[in-house]
C-alpha cells in the first residue's frame, strides 16, 4: 500500500490527497477560508517566455468553482502586473494581486502601495538601462512591470552564464543608491521597491479588510515564503516541490497536482 506522505526536513510531502483533505476538514470545519494562490509554478507551469504562461482549463474550472462558494474567498497572487492577473482570471468574486502584493483589486478592495507608486519612474529608467547593459546576452528578457522589474534568464545558453552573472552582479551593484532591492527567484532576478511590503503583508492586509477567515496559501518560489510566514500556524501553507528550508507545512510534489488540490478544497468547503 502506498504511503500517504513522507518527510523532508520535517515537512510533510503529500503523495495522496486524502490525509490533506482530513487536515483541511478539521481546520476549516464551520469556518470560512481565504485561499491565496501563486500564479507561476503553482496555477500555471513555468515557461521560457513569461508572457505565454497560462493556467489550463482544469485549473480555471477549479478556481471558478471554488470562488463561487459562500465559505471561500480566493486571491491569485503574482509577481506579474495587476493587469496581467486580471486579464487571465475572470471568475466572479476573485481578488487579484499583482507585483508581489504592491497592487490589489477585488470585491470592496482597491489598493496600490503609495511608497512603491512614487518611484515608478525609477523602474522605467532601470529597465531601459538593463536592456542596454545586457543586450549582448541571448535569451535574456527584461520585464518592466511598472512597480517592479524582472531580469529573466531561463533561455540564456549555458555558455553565457558565467559572463552574464558577472555583468548582472556589476549592474546590481551600480543600483545601490536607488530606492530598490534585488531578490532572486527561479531563473529570474527581480528589482523591487525598498519598502516594507511583500506577499505576506498583502495576505494580512486582505484578511484585515475582508473579515475573519482561515488563510490557505499555496506557492512554489522564494517570494511565496512571505505568505507561508504570514500564515504560520493560523492556517494551511503548501509548497509545490520539496524544499527543506521552506516555511510551508505541507508539500505537493508537482504543479500538476494543483487542480486536484483545488477540487478537494472545494469539496471540503461545500
Amino acid at each position: 500500500m502506498q504511503r500517504a506522505s513522507s518527510r523532508s526536513g520535517g515537512k510533510r510531502i503529500v503523495k495522496r490527497l486524502e490525509p490533506l483533505g482530513e487536515k483541511l476538514r478539521r481546520r476549516l470545519s464551520g469556518r470560512r477560508a481565504f485561499v491565496f494562490l501563486d500564479f507561476d509554478g503553482t496555477l500555471a507551469p513555468i515557461v521560457s517566455m513569461p508572457h505565454r504562461a497560462r493556467a489550463n482549463e482544469r485549473v480555471m474550472r477549479a478556481i471558478t468553482a471554488l470562488a463561487a462558494l459562500p465559505r471561500a474567498r480566493v486571491a491569485v497572487m503574482s509577481g506579474r502586473p495587476l493587469s496581467f492577473v486580471r486579464q487571465r482570471f475572470l471568475a466572479r468574486g476573485l481578488f487579484h494581486v499583482g507585483n508581489h502584493g504592491l497592487e490589489m483589486r477585488g470585491p470592496g478592495v482597491t489598493f496600490r502601495h503609495k511608497g512603491a507608486a512614487v518611484i515608478r519612474p525609477t523602474f522605467q529608467a532601470l529597465a531601459e538601462k538593463a536592456k542596454a547593459t545586457l543586450a549582448g546576452f541571448p535569451g535574456v528578457l527584461i520585464e518592466n512591470k511598472g512597480l517592479t522589474m524582472s531580469v529573466h534568464f531561463r533561455r540564456l545558453p549555458p555558455s553565457f552564464r558565467r559572463r552574464f552573472n558577472r555583468s548582472l552582479a556589476a549592474f546590481r551593484l551600480g543600483t545601490a543608491a536607488l530606492p530598490i532591492r534585488w531578490r532572486r527567484g527561479k531563473k529570474v532576478w527581480e528589482a523591487l521597491p525598498r519598502v516594507d511590503w511583500n506577499k505576506g503583508r498583502a495576505l494580512t492586509e486582505l484578511l484585515r479588510r475582508t473579515g475573519p477567515a482561515v488563510p490557505v496559501a499555496v506557492g512554489d518560489d522564494v517570494t511565496d515564503e512571505d505568505m507561508f510566514k504570514a500564515v504560520g500556524r493560523k492556517g494551511v501553507s503548501i509548497r509545490i516541490g520539496k524544499s527543506g528550508s521552506s516555511r510551508a507545512m505541507d508539500y505537493l510534489p508537482r504543479q500538476k497536482d494543483v487542480p486536484r488540490f483545488l477540487t478537494l478544497l472545494t469539496e471540503v468547503l461545500k
